[in-house]
């Protein structure tokens, strides 16, 4: 991609951004290992990552297990190490997109069901 002029920016946290020659551009100003840095863009990409929230739960109390990034643990049938409890969606971690989280409802229902 650097051969078409894009430049990609690693383990960054962005301080600000603000519109350029009458907002055809943009400058941004972000921290690259704690050194301040700047750059200006036609158009900019933030891939901020995904980060579960899983800790407000209280999963530890009803003795459900998470990975080391907080994502619940789950088999191929959505169970978490609760026999009696599931988790779907992007709490699992095994996809955040809306087609995984469907498919994870649609286990559940027939498990649930049958």
């Amino acid at each position: 991609m650097s051969s078409e002029g894009i430049d990609i920016v690693y383990n960054s946290a962005v301080e600000q951004v603000e519109p350029k020659d009458f907002g055809d551009s943009v400058l941004v100003t972000y921290s690259e290992s704690g050194i301040k840095k700047t750059l200006k863009a036609s158009h900019i990409l933030f891939a901020v990552g995904r980060e579960p929230n899983s800790d407000k739960l209280g999963l530890s109390k009803a003795g459900v297990e998470v990975d080391r990034r907080g994502f619940i643990e789950v088999n191929q049938t959505v169970q978490t190490s609760q026999s009696h409890i599931y988790a779907v969606g992007d709490v699992n971690g095994e996809g955040a997109f809306t087609h995984t989280s469907v498919n994870d409802g649609e286990i559940f229902g027939i498990i649930t069901v049958a």
